[in-house]
């Protein structure tokens, strides 16, 4: 009786099925390479994804025309850009495909890629778990104004026609202060006004006459942590890596 009881009802034997998953045993470089596969093939998928979507609305003589503007990756491209569609005016019982076009003229090298990128942008593609280039993050004003940072510079373009499917040319907002301008946010009062973090302080410009002014004075500029370890419109190091906050809140 104790035959018909075996661990193996197929009738094999134990011997060759032991063999057998010897054989087809895996290596640990090998369990690594498939990781590191499955790794790139999630962050590609994910990166295609499109996010950080603003609905803005403007009135034509043929009605209004709402558009929807986000960031995503265009088709046979590798780096992130702002992109938009048109939202039908009217529902439909059936869900219609919505082509996606590109926002900003992409020709421009010193919007893509990461060759420019400060070591504090670097740092804050590290604790955002970022895994794609380009234009990673934007703001619209309820203007259609446009900012956002690329290429460790700040950029802003107006949206100023919906009709329009010609893509924008943004304008660099120029600096003559060095260190890369972190976090930029448009004034809701005013949208000429930009607030942004530059070596833990402080700053404010005016896009319009690109005039900018230092709002605090928390950075000695020693160069040591233990020395300038107090920072302002920027979280410290473990609030940000633990806690998710990274950015300020908008431009009073």
């Amino acid at each position: 009786m104790a035959s018909e009881m075996s661990d193996n009802p197929m009738g094999c034997a134990d011997l060759e099925y032991t063999s057998q998953k010897q054989n087809n045993r895996t290596s640990w470089s090998e369990l690594k390479g498939v990781v590191k596969d499955t790794r790139k093939v999630i962050t590609s998928l994910a990166s295609r994804a499109p996010s950080s979507f603003t609905f803005r609305t403007q009135e034509t003589p043929s009605g209004p025309i709402t558009r929807l503007y986000f960031l995503g990756i265009p088709e046979r491209q590798r780096e992130s850009t702002v992109m938009y569609v048109n939202v039908p005016p009217e529902p439909s019982s059936i869900t219609p495909l919505l082509e996606w076009c590109p926002l900003l003229e992409t020709s421009n090298a010193s919007l893509a890629g990461n060759a420019n990128m400060s070591k504090e942008e670097q740092l804050m593609r590290e604790r955002k778990r970022l895994g794609v280039y380009g234009i990673t993050s934007f703001e619209v004003t309820d203007e259609r104004r446009l900012l956002f940072p690329a290429g460790n510079s700040l950029y802003t373009c107006t949206d100023s026609n919906l009709a329009s499917t010609i893509p924008i040319v943004p304008e660099p907002i120029p600096t003559e202060v060095q260190g890369a301008r972190m976090d930029p946010k448009s004034c809701p009062s005013n949208p000429n006004i930009v607030a942004f973090v530059r070596s833990n302080d402080l700053w404010v410009c005016n896009v319009d006459n690109k005039q900018e002014l230092r709002l605090t004075f928390t950075n000695k500029g020693t160069g040591d942590v233990r020395q300038d370890w107090i920072s302002s419109g920027v979280p410290s190091f473990v609030v940000q890596e633990e806690f998710d906050r990274i950015l300020v809140g908008p431009c009073m």
